[in-house]
């Protein structure tokens, strides 16, 4: 009789763990898309307006307009790139990659906070206007997103 309830026990176990890992899988493809269809959505507003974008890359670069121009259609076509690689089962590489991207963010965004800059930064065109604080936060939020899907 004790054999039987340590078997029936087991048994719950058993499904309580694939429970867990079916759930698990879910958190993390849900996480992918949302950071796949932040990052694709961020790079097609750039595409679209890139003026924005390119008054902030002026703020840091003086450069001329071409360069420019051309820098903005770059780094929203690189985006568009890691949201369609984190869209697919990703890679270790993408997940860096898209780690390091976050970072870079993160760290411009506080730059921008912390020297009082009053051009915003420009992520979602203008489409969507945030505040550098706002979008800091975002950025922590799929930061932490790309960290668990490690």
């Amino acid at each position: 009789m004790r054999l039987f309830e340590l078997k029936d026990l087991a048994n719950r176990w058993k499904k309580i763990l694939m429970n867990i890992k079916i759930n698990e899988n879910i958190i993390k493809r849900t996480i992918r898309f949302i950071i796949c269809a932040v990052f694709i959505f961020a790079g097609i507003t750039k595409l679209l307006d890139p003026t924005l974008f390119m008054r902030v890359l002026e703020n840091i670069i003086n450069m001329d307009y071409h360069f420019l121009r051309n820098s903005t259609i770059l780094y929203a076509l690189i985006e568009i790139t890691i949201g369609i690689f984190l869209l697919f089962k990703p890679t270790k590489v993408i997940l860096y990659i898209t780690t390091g991207f976050l970072s870079v963010f993160c760290v411009f965004l506080l730059w921008q906070i912390f020297t009082y800059s009053p051009i915003e930064c420009g992520c979602f065109g203008s489409i969507i206007q945030v505040t550098n604080k706002q979008q800091l936060l975002n950025d922590i939020a799929l930061l932490m997103g790309t960290i668990y899907l490690y």
